[in-house]
Formats: C-alpha cells, structure tokens, sequence
C-alpha cells in the first residue's frame, strides 16, 4: 500500500471515507471565493485613490458617518488617511479590472458540466479551483506589467472557476446517497460564505502588512493554500467512491451511487431552451447573482473611499 494510501485510512478510522470527500469539497468552495474577493480588498491599497479621486482629501477629516444626527456609533470604527497606492486607475477602469473575471466565468459553466459529465467530475472541480489559485500567484506581476494582462489574467480566473459549480454537483451526485444530498450540498455550498467572510478580512490584513510587499500578499497568500488544497484534492478524492481503494464495502454499499456514462446521452437543448420552469429558475438565479456580486465587489470600496473606514475595518474580524 502507498504511503498516501496508508494515510488515508489513518485519516478515516473515525469517518467514512465520504465525509473526506465532503471536507475536501467545503474547503475547495472556501478557498475557491476567497480566490474571487481578494480583488475587491486588494485594489483598495493598489490604487492611488487620492490621485483619481481629488475629492477624497476632503473626505479624509469628515468621515461620512458623522453627518447624521445623531452620529453614528464610532467607538469601534478605525478612520485612516486615504492609502495612495502605486496605480492610477479610473473608478471606471477599476469597475473592469473588478469585473473581467466574470467575462470568463459566465461562458464555461455549460461546457464545464458536460466535460465533468464526459470525463472526471474530480479533476474538472480541481483544475478549476487550482488553475485559479495559479494565476492568483501571477495577477501582482501582470499589475506591475500592464492592466490589460491584470484584466487577461482575472478573466482566466473566471475561466477556470466557471467550471467548478456544474462538476461539484456531479461529484454530489456519485458520492452522496440520495437521504443524504440536501444536508451534505448545504455544507459543501456553504463554503461559498465561509470563503467569502475569511478571504475579504484575510485580504485586508495581508494588504495592510508589510509582507511580500502588501497588497501582493493578498494574492500571494491565498493563492499558495489553494495550490496546498489541490494537491490534498489530487492526491486523496476519486472521481467515485467505485475507484476509491479505501472504501469500504459496507460504506460502498450505502452509498449505492450508479455508474452513469452520460457521454452517450443527447442533451435535449430544444425541450431545454423552451421549459417555461427552466427560464424562471435562471431568471431567479441572475437576479440573486447580480445583487449578491454587485454589493460584494463594490461595497468594500465604497467604505474605503466614500465612508472613509479602514482597509481593516471593512472587513472587521
């Protein structure tokens, strides 16, 4: 038995070999929004913001919370000068470099369902997440280089995170048995929150710090235990539990997932794109989306640069 296989069993005495499949999955959805944030804490110190902003100077001495009567309660927020970073990009051209990573991300979810269908759920959920911790270790350089290889870059992000969504589901599908689905999607799915809650304070931290430099190691950092988590991700979950060598019969047997070749199976696109269900269900889904992404990419520097909080105090811990 290899040495990893002889950890593996030592890691699952106490636990079927399915909960290793679910913590991998919460972490992956963790580390995988803090990938997404990071962006929306870090370009707050990138950006010379008194430079593209003149009024902020005037903003700097009358935090906005003051002027409400009575004042707002202040005792636990921290005002700081505005922080004048190394770039002087336009509100505009922030919004892009902010956004470009959903150009990818709206276009590979589809095809990232079929390829997980077709060839491994696993490797298209952990290429997604990893390919993207990768070039999160490359976004400070493509700053430094020009905004368009930033934009190029964060776009790519969005590429390769688009895929994850459709392959998890697909993994939930071979892994989970049908009792347990609702309770085990819910906590993979609530890495999306715990990932978003610890990246942002996270980002704001290392941006704030003198470590590699600041706002770099907000990349840095989070980018380094993406690239740890694939390789727990590669190394220790199977595409279905059938192929995982550490499995019990008796755990084998209660899950009793069904091997599906759905490669061989034609996708109904016709019945699909006129299913009245189908077009309420993405309607809904864009809305949330839009709200839910629009406040958190714009809200931290909207608190940095209009109410005048801390990096830090944006993201209190």
């Amino acid at each position: 038995m290899r040495i990893s296989d002889q950890l593996f069993v030592s890691l699952t005495e106490c636990a079927g070999v399915r909960y290793m499949f679910v913590v991998a999955g919460f972490l992956g959805m963790s580390i995988m929004y803090a990938l997404r944030v990071n962006m929306s804490i870090a370009i707050i110190a990138m950006v010379n913001m008194t430079a593209v902003n003149p009024h902020l100077d005037n903003l700097t001495h009358e935090p906005m919370c003051a002027v409400f009567n009575p004042p707002l309660e202040t005792s636990h927020m921290e005002f700081a000068q505005v922080h004048n970073g190394e770039f002087f990009w336009t509100p505009k051209l922030q919004g892009v470099v902010i956004g470009s990573f959903y150009y990818g991300y709206s276009i590979s979810q589809v095809p990232g369902a079929r390829l997980a269908e077709i060839y491994s759920g696993k490797w298209i959920f952990g290429l997604g997440t990893g390919i993207s911790a990768v070039l999160s270790l490359l976004i400070p350089v493509a700053a430094y280089f020009h905004i368009a290889a930033l934009i190029l870059i964060r776009a790519l992000q969005g590429l390769a995170q688009g895929v994850t969504f459709p392959a998890m589901y697909n993994l939930l599908g071979r892994w989970i048995r049908e009792e347990e689905k609702t309770l085990v999607e819910a906590i993979v799915i609530s890495g999306i929150n715990i990932g978003t809650v610890v990246g942002m304070p996270l980002a704001a931290k290392l941006s704030n710090s003198d470590v590699f430099g600041g706002w770099p190691s907000a990349f840095y950092v989070i980018g380094i235990i993406g690239c740890i988590w694939f390789l727990f991700w590669s190394t220790f979950v199977t595409n279905s539990p059938s192929e995982q060598p550490c499995i019990t019969p008796k755990e084998l047997a209660h899950i009793g997932t069904k091997e599906i070749d759905h490669s061989k199976k034609p996708i109904p696109w016709l019945k699909i794109l006129t299913f009245r269900p189908f077009w309420a269900a993405a309607f809904a889904q864009l809305v949330g989306d839009w709200t839910f992404f629009l406040l958190l990419n714009n809200l931290p520097t909207f608190y940095s640069t209009i109410l005048n909080f801390n990096i830090e105090t944006v993201c209190p811990n």
